[in-house]
């Protein structure tokens, strides 16, 4: 049975063996209740409850003709309530639908960014009259209500706010040495604008945005100095380009960033299924610490984290991350104190940054198996696996049936040997390897067979250095004192001519330009990481993308841009050595 007061229950099927049933409910059901009946062949009853609670119904839908009858083009803007969330189950995607007949609708676009609550139609015909409604799907797949419906003739008629936003609660909530953190509210979608300078007697003006509308507004202004002094004001313009602007009545806003280092090119390397190298760069010496939890909320309120770093003072740093869990996403940031006890934290403009370990399924390789020592009552069997495993031996004196076992060795290694004592003389022995793992991965090897000695008598085939016989160790041994030495002298010769030579940036091309989108791709002539900037202004970059990789191919997607807006970029590329090079077009 199934209602929305768990009584008055209703029978809505009858069936047998195995069926999906699905209803269609009218009237607004906030929760559903479903009573489950199973009857057996013999009349036994089982029965059980479950309930489901649908995401609650957005409200306050808008609708404001945006047109602009003398370039043809004629646009909607439809903007909501923002979603909160009323059952355990998190937000998944606002979806909105559109019709011409108020009868028949389509989904037109869907968002999964729960903070983007309005949706920009275009390319629209100003002889019809459009309907929209929206909806919200959680991550349980449960699905709202419908929003209220709002219609409207895409006429350039629709524009009569003359209104601009109102602008309150301006604060700068974080501060470090080369970047800050501001935030505002509006009372309306609006989008972010901030204009900075050095506070001299004639400043300078340095503009950072974001064409998002929004009704809470977050700016990060970066590649500030430190220690330094700024001034700064706040704008936001509506949908119809009325703008307010906010400077404190006149006297602006200021703040004044940190003394410290300037931390740069923070990006990670070499994942692996437990591990992972963090890197970074640093303008003056400074020690190298990352702050990582697999719970970003852990990072924002400081709690639950784990700290890892050195204190030696460098300027290219590389901290390792051990002991992680596979297929898990981490987040992190990084933090440098120079000599003075000034300390800069870089956490990627308060969103910090992440990285996902890989997923290892594969058992470790057993090869090499040996069995270097036999006597009366034990045998000495030795093995190889290809990757850190623990080790066990199964044997018996029987074909495939193993009734004893050694202890399992616990110490991860790649060479193994274990003794099987306590045997009977001139006895064949089968046995089998068995090696797992810090992932748990299980390797069984096939099966082997060695026989014991008679009594006093003692088989000593080889003796075990690090699983090599005497003669081999000692052969070993010389080339490696060989070779030690010639790497001290190619280490000397390495530092007399260190690469000091930054990367060739060439083959820029801009593609797939969209109104929103642009590819930015290039070339280096030597491994290196990509870092792209751009900005809409000459000289100011306040957004950036980068690679994770060292790669000689770079191709990098701008996203979130204006339409009709031209780009300034700034194509940045550091190699191994940290040697950068930088080249700027639009």
């Amino acid at each position: 049975g199934l209602n929305s007061l768990s009584q008055d229950w209703q029978n809505l099927a009858t069936t047998s063996l195995d069926q999906v049933f699905s209803w269609q409910l009218t009237g607004i059901y906030p929760t559903v209740f479903l009573g489950i009946q199973s009857i057996d062949a013999y009349g036994n009853i089982a029965s059980s409850t479950i309930s489901s609670v649908a995401p609650s119904s957005l409200g306050n839908l808008e609708l404001k003709d945006i047109s602009n009858s003398s370039l043809n083009w004629y646009t909607e803007f439809i903007s909501w309530k923002p979603y909160q969330p009323t059952t355990s189950a998190n937000f998944s995607r606002y979806e909105i639908f559109r019709s011409t007949d108020s009868i028949n609708y389509s989904l037109i676009a869907s968002s999964t960014d729960i903070n983007n609550f309005y949706y920009i139609d275009t390319g629209l015909d100003n002889n019809l009259t459009y309907y929209y409604k929206v909806r919200v799907v959680d991550t349980d797949g449960d699905i709202s209500g419908w929003s209220s419906v709002v219609s409207d003739r895409p006429d350039g008629q629709g524009g009569t706010d003359f209104t601009p936003p109102r602008i309150s609660n301006v604060e700068v909530v974080e501060v470090n040495a080369s970047w800050v953190k501001i935030r505002w509210q509006t009372d309306e979608l609006s989008n972010s604008i901030i204009d900075y300078a050095i506070a001299t007697e004639t400043p300078t003006w340095i503009t950072a945005s974001s064409s998002a509308f929004v009704l809470n507004h977050e700016i990060v202004l970066s590649n500030l100095q430190p220690g330094t002094n700024y001034i700064f004001q706040v704008r936001s313009k509506d949908i119809m380009d009325n703008e307010a602007i906010d400077n404190n009545n006149g006297n602006y806003y200021s703040f004044t960033t940190l003394a410290g280092v300037i931390i740069s090119d923070v990006t990670v390397r070499s994942v692996t299924d437990v591990s992972a190298e963090i890197i970074w760069n640093t303008n003056l010496p400074a020690d190298s610490y990352v702050i990582y939890s697999t719970d970003i909320n852990n990072l924002r309120n400081n709690t639950g984290t784990i700290e890892v770093g050195n204190p030696e003072r460098v300027t290219q740093h590389i901290v390792r991350l051990t002991g992680l869990t596979q297929r898990t996403t981490y987040y992190y940031y990084v933090k440098s104190t120079d000599q003075f006890g000034n300390t800069s934290i870089d956490n990627n403009n308060g969103n910090f940054y992440s990285f996902v370990t890989s997923y290892d399924t594969q058992p470790p390789k057993i090869y090499d198996v040996r069995v270097p020592i036999q006597t009366s009552k034990l045998l000495v069997i030795s093995w190889l696996t290809d990757e850190p495993a623990d080790g066990q031996i199964e044997y018996g004196t029987q074909l495939g049936i193993y009734s004893s076992s050694t202890e399992t060795s616990l110490y991860l290694s790649t060479f193994h040997a274990l003794t099987l004592s306590g045997l009977t003389p001139q006895t064949t022995y089968y046995f089998r390897i068995k090696s797992k793992d810090a992932m748990g991965n299980l390797a069984i090897s096939q099966e082997y067979v060695a026989s014991t000695t008679a009594e006093e008598s003692r088989l000593v085939r080889e003796t075990i250095y690090l699983g090599v016989s005497t003669e081999q160790y000692n052969q070993l041994k010389t080339e490696y004192d060989k070779l030690k030495e010639e790497a001290n002298k190619m280490k000397q010769e390495l530092e007399r001519i260190q690469d000091k030579t930054p990367p060739e940036i060439s083959n820029i091309e801009i593609k797939n330009v969209q109104p929103f989108s642009a590819t930015v791709c290039f070339r280096t002539n030597e491994p290196a990481i990509g870092i792209v900037q751009f900005g809409e202004e000459k000289g100011k970059y306040p957004y950036s993308v980068s690679g994770d990789d060292y790669t000689t191919s770079h191709c990098f997607e701008l996203t979130r841009l204006k339409m009709g807006t031209k780009y300034y970029l700034r194509i940045i590329a550091v190699d191994r050595n940290g040697n950068k090079s930088i080249k700027t077009t639009k």
